[in-house]
């Protein structure tokens, strides 16, 4: 072999290891679910089908040396927001997707930053708290409306639904399972309205096989969109009650015999003449491997110019896992108004089952 081929072969070599180096996979996952509900107020009753927020996702990602870039594209197949194609009662309907998220990022050993539209911090903390997400009893409100069968249940705000358009969040490494997070919300206006948010999460195992979380968000908003379910693309937070300063501590611990959760939410909204107080208690108790038992206690306590859906509520349900990945569900849930002019309760009664999947393609 001839030096200048040696030569050749080491360069080509030396140009092929970090190719060689790189890690990729590509992730399909979905969920199908869809549920059936009874719901009675004053005004009277009605039964409803729903499609509690079908969707399918496509991740893929990047590593080398420890940093690892990622993408992930998910679409929906529900009545979440005003730019699907969805029209109801209507003969001429596309069908009901739209795209739940789409962002990209990059993950290193000091932290995280991704960019794009997601959930952020400050609702994935109210969604991790809730047992009854995206079932048929859910609903901020504890009304029934078209856009029910998703979303957080009685007793967390509008803010933990939904998803936020052009978000930046940087969230840091773990030291010691402390973790600090930070987010701007890009407003796409003339006004530069941004809206940001800042917290802290702590994990551990307080005993063996006993997770424990808590969670501190803060979450400022300039933006006087505001932002109902569907979403306002106005807005450049998913569930935002215009301008406002929000803090929500909540937390989750899991004994074994039963997992606890709660969340406490102070939403002042500037056009309000006092702050709303969201609190909720939450339990899921396993009967058997396959079957829960989940139970929520709720109160929220507004004032007189503030939405009138403040009051006292409480869910129970039961999850069966009828196979992996394949679960159905009965639940109830009862909402006391304080002062709700158009109902003083509400009674939900729903059964439902869902089909989630995760594959990986490569």
């Amino acid at each position: 072999m001839g030096k200048h081929t040696l030569l050749a072969g080491c360069a080509l070599s030396a140009l092929a290891m970090p190719a060689l180096a790189l890690e990729t996979s590509v992730e399909l996952d979905g969920h199908v679910g869809f549920s059936g509900s009874y719901y009675d107020d004053d005004a009277g009753d009605n039964t409803n089908l729903h499609n509690n927020a079908s969707r399918i996702g496509l991740r893929a990602a990047a590593s080398e040396s420890g940093i690892t870039g990622f993408v992930r594209y998910e679409r929906g197949m529900d009545m979440y927001n005003p730019d699907s194609d969805f029209t109801p009662n209507s003969s001429d309907s596309l069908g009901q997707d739209f795209v739940r998220e789409f962002y990209a990022g990059i993950d290193t050993p000091y932290g995280r930053v991704t960019a794009g539209r997601f959930r952020a911090a400050y609702a994935r903390a109210g969604k991790r708290v809730d047992p009854f997400y995206d079932t048929s009893i859910a609903g901020f409100s504890g009304n029934a409306g078209t856009y029910g069968g998703q979303g957080a249940n009685y007793g967390l705000s509008n803010l933990s639904n939904g998803f936020s358009d052009r978000v930046v969040e940087l969230t840091s490494a773990n030291y010691g399972g402390l973790q600090f997070n930070g987010n701007v919300y890009v407003d796409r206006g003339e006004t530069n309205d941004h809206d940001y948010g800042l917290g802290v999460s702590y994990a551990s195992e307080l005993v063996r096989d006993q997770p424990f979380e808590v969670s501190v968000q803060y979450l400022e908003i300039s933006n006087d969109a505001i932002s109902g379910v569907p979403f306002n693309n106005d807005a450049s937070v998913g569930g935002s009650p215009g301008e406002s300063s929000s803090i929500r501590a909540s937390g989750v611990y899991d004994l074994g015999a039963i997992s606890l959760g709660a969340n406490y939410e102070f939403v002042d909204v500037d056009a309000e003449s006092s702050a709303r107080h969201y609190s909720t208690i939450t339990a899921t108790v396993p009967l058997d491997p396959r079957l829960n038992l989940a139970g929520a206690v709720s109160y929220l306590d507004f004032a007189d110019d503030a939405p009138a859906i403040d009051g006292l509520g409480a869910s129970i349900g039961l999850f069966y896992e009828l196979l992996p990945g394949l679960n159905a569900y009965s639940a109830v849930r009862y909402i006391d108004y304080d002062d709700n002019p158009a109902s003083d309760s509400t009674l939900a009664v729903a059964v439902g089952a869902g089909y989630s999947f995760d594959m990986i393609l490569r």
